[in-house]
């Protein structure tokens, strides 16, 4: 493969880690989103599994399933945040590359 045609698909594949980068910040701008997934899931939800991880009438099963739903919670809050370090990285990467891939081609590269 070629070093311009290497450093396209790094293109292709940056513009895509920041377009999903994109996508998860206008969620994170939406009422609906904030009020189920930021504060009912994230905040409320987790303040109820937390309470009731410490009641005393849970047997093993359900004091697991609270863990299982704990786990769940943070899952999934490292994903979203995943998606948005990411895409931020990947913003960075896209102008180095495009930077190389201009280079690439005054100096005729293949």
């Amino acid at each position: 493969m070629s070093q311009i045609k290497e450093v396209e698909l790094s293109i292709e594949h940056a513009k895509g880690l920041v377009a999903r980068k994109d996508q998860a910040l206008k969620l994170t701008d939406n009422k609906d989103f904030k009020a189920l997934v930021l504060q009912g899931y994230f905040v409320d939800e987790a303040s109820r599994l937390a309470l009731l991880s410490s009641d005393p009438m849970l047997d093993a099963e359900q004091r697991a399933d609270v863990m299982q739903g704990v786990l769940a919670l943070g899952y999934f809050k490292r994903y979203m945040s995943g998606i948005i370090q990411f895409g931020r990285m990947a913003e960075n990467d896209l102008k180095a590359h495009t930077e190389t891939l201009s280079e690439l081609h005054n100096e005729g590269a293949e």
